[in-house]
């Protein structure tokens, strides 16, 4: 039976935000509790409210008995950038997610947005920040901030959320290629040909090739051949490469590579039942890696490596990898022998090896140890250098504990599959794992301290978190005492970012010869606009300012004092769970 995959990322209950009046609103904040709103419908995230935390522009905050103050700002009227398909009780950031913001220094940053998120949280995070119903930045043309958004969405491979929001707010009349090339990725040829039909008199390139591809599509080669001609003789013929793919496609000849438009080329390839012989997907969007996928004429190591990597990329291609891995042939002798996988040899085959003997397991002791055997090999790949190995095995192998619980039979794989639970967001489960193991009598002290700090860090601070920390230190001197002083350097930015730097005992707090030898390998400046953005409260240039700080880059390379300001910088402005979040995510990566 194989067990179908489940949603591993769930979305955060957010505050209700009072809807502004269709005139220009007034929206009264307060500076204290993080910078956020004050009042009925505002949230309160300081830790005691009764006693508002401030926190200034450099990150640090305030004596607790300092009073909040309050301001009073405008917010522009509400237009055409405004609609979004989340509002607030669907996964929205808030009808005053631009507050503050001025149109052109958020255009200029939404182009910034980076294609590929390693981390699922600041993924999802991205995606809800350019589909929510929020009142759009103050300026003109409001089209500009529109089209920002609709680019940025399909950049990240969200094509459905490019097409659906392009709908809402009716943008096809005035930036239509942005949704035409997400229907063309998603498939959906009749709508595309008919969303290219419906462009007046336009000549510009892509509209002219699309109008190609619509012949191909509809089976109407000959057109799309007397198209190219004309456009020849008109002295604009397209780029040789799209040429050379339409001649192919029309032959029914496989192509060396997809070549651009590659929303165009896949589309004509999967129509026409023709396949891919290689591909760079290094070079290819997470959109294009999806719909290269889904083309079932391309060979399966292919499809199965480009969905891997846009999974890597924190786009959410459970299903159907899960599917793909599902589907290979396979003897039972190659099943059996899953388990004993070597890392050399540990690649998609092998993975899918794993994932049909899983499925098959007859009992849920045998089924853990199975999934065991790929934590490890995940493990020691990620060790190894491939950073995204222990989030796509935890991505795939959740959904298989869904009628495991902590017992004594299950002690030697506790920490795997806390950690598994802990990267896909499902803390409850984490620390049902966690508990259990630190209760146990006779245990490996590895495996307890492979999880003590994404719960330190998921949970709030107890009377034992001192001495589990001293613990923790202990440990991981006594291992390697130049590796301790990094981890504990990380430690410290990750419980700063989240003001606990009391948590961390005393004698501790000091840097050590060491931990200074390790930060001045990478000490990048401070961001100052984020950290201002923070402190005002200002949700979405917060969130648009840490997201192009990290760029799309593992965060176990991220120096670890923009992680702490990235996680400083959610929390200040009302996005706790997606802090504790990264900050676990931050700590699985960099192995604390």
């Amino acid at each position: 039976m194989v067990y179908p995959l489940t949603r591993t990322m769930t979305e955060p209950s957010l505050p209700r935000y009072r809807r502004p009046g269709p005139a220009a609103g007034l929206l009264l904040t307060a500076a204290g509790a993080f910078g956020l709103a004050a009042g009925p419908t505002g949230p309160s995230l300081a830790q005691d409210s009764s006693k508002p935390t401030r926190i200034d522009r450099s990150g640090a905050e305030d004596p607790p008995g300092n009073r909040p103050t309050v301001r009073v700002e405008e917010l522009g009227a509400p237009g055409a950038g405004s609609g979004g398909t989340l509002g607030d009780t669907s996964g929205g950031l808030g009808a005053g997610l631009w507050r503050g913001a001025a149109l052109e220094e958020v255009v200029a940053l939404i182009e910034r947005l980076p294609a590929a998120n390693r981390s699922p949280v600041l993924h999802a995070l991205q995606r809800r920040l350019l589909l929510t119903v929020a009142l759009a930045p103050a300026g003109k043309p409001q089209s500009d901030f529109l089209r920002a958004r609709l680019k940025a969405l399909i950049r990240m491979g969200a094509v459905r959320d490019t097409v659906e929001l392009a709908a809402r707010t009716r943008a096809a009349a005035a930036s239509p290629y942005p949704a035409i090339r997400a229907r063309f990725l998603a498939g959906d040829a009749k709508e595309a040909c008919a969303a290219v039909a419906a462009v007046p008199g336009a000549t510009a390139p892509f509209i002219e090739q699309a109008r190609i591809a619509c012949h191909i599509l509809s089976g109407h080669a000959e057109r799309a051949e007397i198209a190219l001609r004309l456009l020849h003789e008109q002295g604009a013929p397209p780029p040789r490469r799209f040429e050379q793919t339409v001649m192919a496609v029309t032959a029914g000849k496989w192509l060396a590579r997809p070549v651009e438009p590659l929303a165009l080329t896949l589309s004509m390839l999967h129509s026409r039942k023709v396949g891919v012989k290689s591909a760079n997907l290094k070079n290819l969007s997470t959109g294009a890696l999806i719909a290269l996928s889904d083309n079932p004429k391309i060979r399966w190591t292919m499809r199965v490596r480009a969905l891997e990597r846009a999974l890597a990329r924190g786009a959410p291609a459970d299903r159907k990898l899960a599917a793909l891995y599902a589907g290979v042939r396979a003897s039972p002798q190659e099943i059996a022998d899953a388990r004993a996988t070597r890392l050399r040899d540990f690649d998609p085959w092998a993975r899918a090896h794993l994932y049909l003997a899983a499925a098959g397991a007859g009992d849920p002791p045998g089924r853990v140890h199975i999934l065991a055997a790929w934590w490890r090999l995940a493990l020691g790949a990620a060790m190894k250098g491939d950073e995204g190995a222990e989030m796509l095995a935890a991505r795939l192998t959740v959904p298989f504990l869904a009628d495991v619980s902590p017992s004594p039979a299950y002690q030697d794989q506790a920490a795997h599959i806390a950690r598994a639970y802990f990267a896909t967001g499902r803390t409850r489960e984490a620390f049902a794992w966690y508990r259990f193991l630190k209760a146990a009598p006779f245990r490996n002290p590895a495996d307890l301290h492979r999880i003590t700090v994404p719960a330190l860090l998921a949970a709030a601070a107890t009377r034992e978190t001192p001495e589990t920390i001293k613990s923790w230190i202990g440990f991981k001197r006594w291992r390697n005492r130049d590796s301790a002083a990094v981890h504990l350097a990380d430690l410290k930015a990750l419980f700063d970012g989240l003001g606990r730097a009391e948590d961390i005992p005393r004698p501790w707090r000091s840097e050590t010869a060491e931990e200074r030898k390790a930060a001045r390998k990478a000490r990048p400046e401070r961001d100052a606009a984020l950290l201002e953005a923070a402190a005002d409260g200002r949700r979405g240039l917060a969130v648009l300012r840490i997201l192009t700080l990290v760029n799309g880059r593992s965060l176990r390379r991220v120096p670890r004092q923009i992680l702490r300001d990235a996680v400083f910088g959610l929390r200040a402005v009302g996005l706790e769970r997606e802090a504790r979040q990264l900050a676990v995510e931050s700590a699985l990566a960099r192995h604390l």
